[in-house]
């Protein structure tokens, strides 16, 4: 975002950016280990760790559930035999 905003000093109409440079810093497994052994992460956490990026992932819900249930059943009713259908979730 790039903001300016406008402010007077003695009179005279000065311009300011208000921009911040943001660092990212990666992390390593040794750092993510770290935070599951200092709680900030546990197991009901869905996150990964991807290429030094902490990753939330999303929750199946009882919708999601339902739909791989479905397709699972329409694709085997299409393809009978002539494939195998694995479903994971």
């Amino acid at each position: 975002m790039n903001a300016s905003k406008k402010f007077v000093i003695f009179g005279e109409k000065q311009s300011m950016s208000t921009t911040a440079t943001l660092e990212k810093r990666l992390l390593t497994c040794d750092d993510y280990h770290a935070m599951i052994a200092a709680g900030i992460l546990d197991e009901e956490d869905n996150v990964e760790l991807l290429n030094g990026e902490l990753i939330f992932k999303a929750r199946k819900t009882p919708l999601h559930a339902g739909t791989v249930t479905r397709l699972n059943h329409v694709l085997h009713l299409l393809l009978h035999s002539r494939s195998i259908v694995s479903v994971a979730s």
